[in-house]
């Protein structure tokens, strides 16, 4: 009688883990099945997907009762009997000025660069002026750089130290030979 008081516990334990086992497999099944459904459209997603490029190709076919107006990005076709809106002409960039901005846009992110220096000089001697700097870039890099003190007492090798700092600029997205001139006041 000892024998089967003995092998109801370890049954129990079977049958408990056995049907923990089956919640755990059909839990990961689920999770799995979830991850597949969400990676893959559905056929009601392929058929709406399917009755959008019939739409599209059809130009005669004009919504019905559809109340929400169309988004932005989406081309809205005109109704049959109505002209077609006319499209607006792309305006045509110069492509001297787009060098110009692309530099101007280096020039403009380094420019507190070059007053830290000008910072660091100022604090060990007294010193003041505006300096004119012209950039020669050539497609993708830097050619060179001038600097001239346009008024006040900067030290000649300040004026080193902006060439320098200059030249470690990033101009890789200049496509053209271009010259760049700005002034700089350091007070």
């Amino acid at each position: 009688m000892s024998t089967n008081k003995q092998k109801k516990p370890i049954l129990t334990y079977v049958l408990i883990a056995l049907i923990v086992l089956l919640i755990l497999g059909y839990i990961i099944l689920k999770t799995q099945k979830n991850k597949v459904a969400q990676a893959q459209p559905s056929q009601e997603d392929i058929t709406l997907m399917e009755d959008d490029d019939i739409t599209q190709d059809n130009d005669d076919i004009a919504p019905t009762d559809d109340t929400t107006p169309p988004t932005p990005s989406a081309s809205v076709r005109p109704t049959p009997g109505t002209p077609a809106p006319t499209p607006q002409p792309t305006p045509k960039v110069d492509p001297k000025q787009e060098q110009l901005r692309i530099m101007k846009e280096v020039v403009t992110r380094h420019k507190g660069q070059l007053e830290s220096k000008y910072r660091n000089v100022a604090a060990h001697q007294q010193s003041s002026g505006t300096v004119k700097i012209t950039i020669y870039a050539n497609p993708g890099k830097l050619a060179s750089v001038d600097a001239t003190q346009t008024s006040g007492n900067l030290n000649p090798e300040f004026l080193e130290t902006i060439k320098a700092n200059i030249h470690t600029w990033d101009f890789g997205k200049v496509k053209d030979k271009t010259v760049y001139t700005f002034s700089m006041n350091f007070n």
